[in-house]
């Protein structure tokens, strides 16, 4: 029995020392979405944004996300567009400057790659949104994509709202570097 009990502390002993939480390197790290409009596509990027990611490096099937994402860091290289991107019909970025996402269960792996349950807060709605991402364990990076519409989060409101136009499909990209978090 206390041999029994022994191992049982050894595993979590084993389990919690081989975790490790992590914050963004941000000069390897990127989050890039797409979407398209009358067709053509439409690349942009979030300049600032950071986070945690929790990582057990001999088990990384299940990578524990948190991120925010600075909203009026959205950039398309052109001023313009921007803008209209940060108004209300779009991300409203005066009254929702951050955006979220936060993961919610263990990933399953399917092929090559992991899919992450989670929930995204954009314009201050929460929906789930899975991640599918690749663990570099190597390179200390975590590389992966979402889908999901636009509409469901409100973005694209007012003369914006026509799917035909301006397509309800959203890509997401992103290349997160970690590093370790310094200790509490």
């Amino acid at each position: 029995m206390i041999k029994h009990w022994l191992m049982s502390i050894g595993i979590i002993f084993v389990t919690v020392a081989d975790a490790a939480d992590f914050k963004f390197d941000q000069t390897s790290s990127s989050l890039l979405f797409s979407g398209d409009y009358e067709g053509e596509p439409i690349e942009g990027k979030f300049a600032r944004f950071n986070g945690v990611v929790g990582l057990d490096l001999n088990a990384p099937q299940n990578p524990l996300f948190e991120v925010k994402i600075q909203t009026k860091s959205l950039d398309t290289a052109y001023e313009e567009r921007d803008g209209v991107l940060r108004d209300q019909d779009w991300f409203a970025t005066a009254k929702y400057p951050e955006a979220s996402y936060k993961s919610a269960g263990p990933c399953k792996k399917q092929s090559a790659v992991l899919l992450c349950p989670g929930n995204l807060t954009l314009r201050g709605v929460t929906k789930p949104v899975t991640l599918q991402v690749s663990v570099g364990i190597k390179s200390l990076s975590i590389v992966g994509s979402a889908r999901f519409k636009r509409k469901d989060f409100g973005v694209g409101q007012g003369e914006w709202d026509e799917s035909a136009t301006i397509g309800d499909q959203t890509s997401v990209t992103f290349k997160l570097g970690l590093k370790p978090s310094a200790k509490k």
